[in-house]
């Protein structure tokens, strides 16, 4: 039974990936079964679900989530209940799916799952792309996705689906993953899956002109090689990193240079370089208006934040002196700045600890074992590099982005209550 709720869960994790903010019906028809079997599981089979560590952590991610909700409320703002679902409900449904998702061989699921997925989303958007401008025939898969779209602006295509911004996070875990490979690695993922996803997750990326990729393809590597050092790995790994680097730049080479090759008129008929040109400039100086619509909107938010600056104003609260169009006006670009406007420093030191302890638990878990860090440390880096990516949208505002949040302490949990792998001395003296 367990293995058959887990087979749901990882199915729910797949959805979430590659179509956010689809299927919603269905997704919700997987969380009551998910949520019906953990129960049925937690109470008359088996209660060792959950580490009190991560139940404590839960806990506290929760309640810090419902009393900034429910200051939002005593202060006069209506949204703070729209909020809710996001800093309360849904954590609680993500602890359920940790349930689900707790079996030895969970962390290869897992990992099988994120490289499959990465590949599908970066097949989808070549063939979507193909077939909006009739390179190959109408297939009626790249109908599925309904809200993907394109546009020419400029002499630019602006093209975009939702599972986009889980490329934000799939790409940093793959391209940590490829770097921190050794030879005499024997995992269950080829090395060449990891690549393949790897060199196709760069075309939907840069076709969606989504900048904040460049930042993570160079602050990716930088992460993995600090956790690297963190967790004192050993000197072969740090060499096999340095050389995955030239493999990597090589190959990138070789695989840029084919593509001009094979498919010239078609990145001409995408890009029109001359006509584009200038709006290129701009989006690479980031002086376009874009930029200066967040730098504006962060000096508000920062002066808002100087009237409450411990507990800020509360989870829902808008500014008076700069309104947002659309349903959600809470929901700034400047992710952060607004949590600090909204929560104030005791929100966002609370949230911050929230992080650095899910980094701390993977540090400690990565120096039991390499074994361990192979699939820990990417998962991490993907995280870090997605919040990196909340710099300038609200993407974690969404049940559908959650998983980049609670997916490492889903593995935590994996591995302390199955003390795996075990340690080098083959003796795991627990956690």
């Amino acid at each position: 039974m367990g293995y058959v709720i887990e087979s749901v869960a990882l199915i729910l994790l797949f959805l979430m990936i590659v179509v956010p903010f689809e299927f919603q019906q269905f997704k919700l028809l997987l969380v009551m079964v998910i949520i019906f079997n953990v129960v049925l599981i937690a109470f008359l089979i088996d209660s060792g679900v959950a580490s009190s560590k991560v139940v404590i952590w839960f806990l506290f991610v929760v309640s810090i989530g419902a009393l900034f909700v429910l200051w939002g409320f005593l202060n006069g703002y209506s949204d703070s209940l729209k909020v809710m679902p996001v800093f309360v409900i849904w954590p609680i449904v993500y602890f359920f799916i940790m349930i689900a998702v707790r079996h030895p061989f969970s962390v290869h699921r897992v990992s099988y799952l994120l490289i499959a997925s990465s590949i599908f989303i970066s097949l989808y958007s070549i063939g979507y792309l193909l077939t909006v401008f009739s390179y190959i025939p109408d297939i009626a898969l790249f109908g599925i996705i309904k809200s993907a779209n394109y546009s020419i602006d400029s002499g630019f295509i602006n093209y975009g689906i939702p599972a986009v911004t889980s490329m934000l996070y799939l790409m940093p875990f793959s391209l940590s993953a490829f770097l921190i490979w050794c030879k005499t690695d024997n995992f269950p993922i080829k090395r060449y899956w990891v690549g393949v996803s790897l060199l196709l997750g760069m075309i939907p990326l840069i076709f969606s002109g989504t900048r904040v990729f460049w930042i993570l393809l160079f602050a990716s590597p930088i992460i993995t090689y600090i956790l690297l050092l963190v967790v004192n790995c050993s000197n072969i790994r740090l060499k096999a990193y340095r050389r995955n680097c030239y493999d990597l730049f090589k190959y990138s080479a070789y695989f840029a240079a084919l593509m001009a090759v094979m498919f010239y008129d078609v990145i001409s008929d995408f890009f029109e370089f001359a006509s584009g040109s200038e709006v290129f400039i701009d989006a690479l100086l980031f002086s376009d208006k874009g930029t200066s619509v967040r730098v504006e909107q962060m000096k508000y938010l920062l002066d808002g934040w100087t009237n409450a600056p411990l507990f800020g104003e509360g989870h829902g609260a808008s500014l008076a002196t700069y309104r947002r169009t659309g349903n959600n006006e809470w929901a700034y670009e400047q992710t952060f700045f607004a949590l600090l406007y909204q929560t104030g420093l005791i929100g966002v030191i609370s949230y911050l600890f929230a992080i650095l302890w899910i980094v701390f638990n993977i540090i400690k878990l990565s120096r039991l074992s390499e074994r361990n860090l192979f699939f820990l440390v990417p998962i991490t880096v993907g995280m870090l590099c997605f919040l990196i990516a909340n710099l300038t949208n609200p993407y974690i505002y969404a049940f559908d982005h959650l998983w980049t949040i609670f997916l490492p302490v889903i593995l935590i949990n994996i591995y302390i209550l199955e003390k795996l792998p075990i340690c080098k001395d083959n003796n795991f003296t627990g956690y």
